[in-house]
């Protein structure tokens, strides 16, 4: 029988044979790399495998991979033939060529990153390094680590910032224009017209396809902000008002009806707010709370009751702040808040809503002041409405929404700040009347105003219904004679004369 080599009977019993037989995964480390036979044979395998591993990176990895491959290969070769061809360092530095190959990966990657959209060209962060992408995840929402170069970005992205200033994200539908409509004064008491007629007419519900059409139902859910006068409480406590003519509450869960109408927000400030006493007043505010929906104009508190509501994007911050003068006399049914006492934002006086709407415009780009004002019935503006109007345009609000005489008034702008001075009844009994949306367009980019519309409507049978054709025409021709300082075109457009 022939001799086994001795090299041969080290192979046999050295380490990387494993209890089993089968062969370990770790490199052979012969003592004696003289006794190899061929060395040079080995050269050409490892040869034939650098060539196959770095032709699959180039197909698969960045082409700095390929020489990073090669020169662990090398290294590995070097271990074989007992060359030392590398620093066998913890930082091993690297060559020229690896920084030739390094610059030269960079170059062509960054051509690369040329020809694609560059969604991080914005980075707020002041370090340069790499953004992550707007959207990484492609879930259509961006991402909260994005940096943007919006003013509010920082705001939006701190959810307990957004809760302590009363802020609310606004999502425009990125065509480039924040579309506000503000409607009048909504009634859901069970007591009165609309709410009785409308379960009567639905088994026990109120739904909003009984009551709106489908063209105002459109248009106040296509709404990025969708506003009206909740001039009722939710509650099922507390007593009526003593000697008050009118008490007004609906059960809470006809809170659902305005989710389902598409409102975001309600002014509180009315003087029915608190008409079965503080506790109506409290459970409203929670009711309101518990749907998502914002309400301005009350609050536990003077601070809040005065503090705006905000609406942000990335570039605009709105300022919504609501706030009654009704009723007029010194002690009045609905309580005014204070600083220990729930209550309604009273304007009367005008120093505290003066000084609100300076606040709000020092960190907003447009204030809007929704006020219960004016003399029930009248189709004019009352002598505090003219004196108040000036005002409030003066102290920084950019729009005026008036409500309470339960009638249409006159559009005007008080310098450069547009006046609806009463939208009306908008659901709120069964008499037959003209009411409508007044619809404000601004630039999602920088809260700069582009349009303000009257779009006419009519209440009647405890509906609301949109006006087409020669009535349309007709009511726009009603407005206009209400309207002598603006201009209002066919599709109900206002411009001031």
């Amino acid at each position: 029988m022939k001799e086994i080599p001795d090299f041969l009977k080290d192979n046999k019993n050295n380490s990387n044979l494993s209890d089993s037989g089968k062969k370990s995964r770790g490199r052979s480390r012969r003592k004696n790399p003289e006794q190899h036979k061929s060395p040079v044979r080995y050269f050409f395998v490892f040869l034939l495998l650098a060539a196959c591993i770095s032709g699959a990176c180039i197909l698969f990895f960045r082409p700095d991979a390929v020489s990073r491959i090669a020169g662990s290969f090398t290294r590995f070769a070097s271990g074989i033939f007992g060359a030392s061809v590398y620093d066998d360092s913890d930082s091993p530095s690297s060559s020229p060529d690896d920084e030739a190959s390094d610059a030269a990966s960079d170059t062509a990657n960054a051509n690369l990153d040329a020809s694609q959209p560059d969604s991080n060209a914005s980075d707020n962060s002041g370090t340069g390094s790499d953004s992550p992408s707007a959207d990484a995840d492609s879930d259509g929402i961006p991402d909260s680590s994005e940096n943007t170069s919006g003013k509010y970005t920082d705001l939006l992205n701190d959810p307990e910032r957004m809760a302590a200033e009363n802020c609310y994200p606004l999502d425009d539908g990125g065509d480039g224009v924040i579309t506000l409509r503000f409607a009048g004064d909504m009634l859901l008491d069970d007591s009165y017209a609309i709410a009785a007629y409308q379960r009567e007419l639905s088994g026990g519900y109120i739904i909003a396809e009984n009551a709106f059409d489908d063209t105002m139902l459109g248009l106040m859910r296509g709404a990025d902000i969708f506003m009206l006068n909740n001039e009722f409480t939710y509650t099922l406590r507390g007593e009526p008002t003593p000697e008050k003519q009118f008490t007004f509450r609906a059960f809470p869960a006809d809170v659902s009806f305005l989710n389902d109408i598409g409102t975001d927000i309600v002014t509180l400030a009315n003087n029915h707010a608190y008409d079965y006493g503080e506790i109506s007043l409290i459970d409203s505010m929670d009711t309101l709370k518990n749907a998502g929906i914002a309400y301005a104009g009350a609050g536990r508190n003077i601070d809040e009751a005065s503090s705006p509501v905000y609406f942000v994007n990335d570039d605009v911050r709105i300022a919504i702040i609501a706030s009654t003068q009704i009723e007029r006399m010194p002690d009045p049914d609905t309580k005014g808040a204070t600083a220990d006492a729930p209550g309604v934002f009273r304007s009367m006086d005008l120093a505290e809503l003066t000084a609100a709407i300076k606040e709000a415009k020092e960190v907003s780009d447009y204030v809007i002041v929704f006020t219960h004002w004016g003399t029930e019935g009248a189709t004019e503006p009352d002598w505090s409405q003219n004196e108040q109007a000036p005002l409030i345009a003066e102290a920084g609000a950019d729009l005026i929404i008036g409500a309470h005489p339960h009638v249409l008034q006159k559009i005007a702008w008080q310098g450069d700040t547009p006046v609806f001075y009463s939208l009306g009844n908008y659901l709120f009994n069964s008499k037959t009347l003209d009411t409508c949306l007044a619809e404000i367009n601004l630039d999602s980019s920088d809260g700069s105003l582009l349009s303000v519309r009257f779009i006419p409507a009519l209440q009647s049978g405890c509906r609301v219904t949109s006006y087409e054709g020669e009535e349309y025409t007709a009511a726009l021709e009603r407005m206009r004679a209400l309207s002598p300082e603006v201009n209002i075109d066919d599709e109900g457009y206002v411009m001031p004369k």
